[in-house]
């Protein structure tokens, strides 16, 4: 988490730092155009054509301090579901676009050792088709022998009045493991048609694993996560999301976003097979959150840190 006060004038060291970051993110940029050059890039006509970045809130409740994860409401309006990094109690936060908190909710019989991710996606059982996942799958120290990820559905969220603070139950747990040992890692997706649940590991380029679930998880069960490709662009990726219409995935690292666009005829694993588009992000510090909005065609992203801002960039259809 970075500590900022607006009062004070910034140290030699935080100059340095901010100049540093700049000259990296200046770097990330060129690196993403060389890597772009080098494997190939997507017909224009399947990306996204994205504006610039612009600040349109930021987290007004003191305890989104460490955000990780971002998705955004299918079923209300200008609503984004938060959870914190490690450390924070099992729960989320429905903040609107501007970061002004909505509600709190708390998943009753789970933990959270090292929440990395949200997502939304389809529920198998119930009845309900919008369903909340939360990825329970950091692992910095690659130690454990299972990850969780678990699913409830998605709660009803007051636009207006009071802030609600609500217990959720019927949350269900899915215990994943890998089948080459353990993998840190910070991003989640759903496959919004089956609802089978695909993770991204937090690794250098060109060692980003893709994994997935060989078919619908099973409540309480241990699943054998299969290994489906390796990524070569993005470094120690940090985030990522499907948009609504499984035409697209955008993955982000620290500094740069890939687009991953789904070609014509296409299944929703062959999406990674495609040669990324290039998304340069805003600035942040340290950008650990990438939501696709109801529309398919915005981009949020936020950073760690009390108060961090909320950016959105717009864009139009191929």
């Amino acid at each position: 988490m970075v500590s900022t006060n607006s009062l004070r004038e910034p140290t030699v060291c935080q100059l340095h730092f901010r100049m540093s970051f700049r000259c990296r993110w200046a770097l990330s940029l060129l690196l993403g155009v060389s890597i772009a050059l080098l494997v190939g890039c997507p017909p224009s006509d399947v990306c996204l054509q994205c504006g610039a970045f612009a600040v349109v809130g930021s987290f007004s409740d003191p305890g989104i301090q460490e955000c990780s994860g971002l998705v955004a409401s299918q079923i209300h309006s200008g609503i984004l579901w938060v959870h914190n990094d490690s450390g924070d109690a099992a729960r989320v936060f429905a903040v609107k676009e501007d970061g002004t908190l909505r509600g709190e909710y708390a998943l009753q019989g789970v933990s959270a050792t090292d929440w990395e991710d949200i997502a939304w996606g389809p529920c198998s059982s119930g009845g309900w088709s919008d369903c909340l996942y939360i990825g329970d799958i950091g692992d910095n120290a690659k130690l454990r022998s299972e990850v969780q990820i678990y699913r409830v559905r998605e709660p009803t969220v007051p636009l207006e009045g009071p802030v609600v603070y609500e217990s959720l139950n019927g949350v269900e747990q899915f215990n994943c493991a890998y089948p080459d040992g353990p993998h840190d890692a910070e991003t989640l997706l759903v496959d919004p048609d089956s609802g089978i649940p695909y993770i991204i590991t937090k690794d250098a380029a060109g060692n980003t694993g893709v994994y997935r679930s060989p078919q619908p998880l099973t409540p309480g069960e241990t699943t054998t996560l299969e290994k489906l490709t390796v990524l070569t662009s993005g470094s120690y990726l940090t985030a990522g999301d499907v948009s609504p219409n499984g035409s697209r995935i955008i993955l982000r690292d620290y500094l740069t976003s890939f687009e991953y666009p789904r070609l014509s005829g296409q299944s929703f694993a062959q999406i990674f097979d495609n040669a990324p588009c290039t998304i340069l992000p805003a600035l942040e510090i340290q950008g650990e959150a990438l939501a696709i909005g109801p529309s398919s065609l915005e981009v949020y992203t936020t950073s760690e840190g009390q108060g961090a801002p909320i950016h959105r960039a717009l864009c139009s259809a191929p």
